[in-house]
């Protein structure tokens, strides 16, 4: 399945890196699970999805098990941009988070 991850860009010099990106991404998703579970487990991950973009992808957020934006962990890290044109369709609260996650990561000069 592709997810377009909502209110977030890699795009410019960002693009360059979507190697390190996905592996970011994948870390996220395949990683332990609970004590019990295996290094390299897979993890559920709920896509919070409300439309398709033009290329028929789900344009949603990541959610891992414990409850964490995935999307705003990529923000944080520096490996994605906050995509600003469509923050009208993104709650505010996300809106605001969103932003200053992106913020801080460019000051200080987090990621690629």
């Amino acid at each position: 399945m592709l997810v377009a991850l909502l209110e977030h860009h890699a795009h410019g010099p960002l693009a360059h890196f979507g190697g390190e990106l996905r592996r970011l991404l994948h870390g996220s998703i395949f990683s332990r699970v609970g004590a019990s579970a295996k290094p390299g487990a897979i993890q559920t991950v709920t896509v919070e999805w409300s439309k398709r973009d033009r290329y028929g992808r789900l344009v949603g957020k990541l959610r891992s098990t414990d409850g964490s934006d995935l999307n705003l962990a990529q923000l944080t890290q520096g490996m994605a941009w906050w995509y600003r044109d469509y923050r009208k369709e993104q709650p505010r609260e996300d809106q605001v988070v969103y932003e200053s996650a992106e913020a801080v990561a460019r000051a200080n000069q987090v990621g690629p």
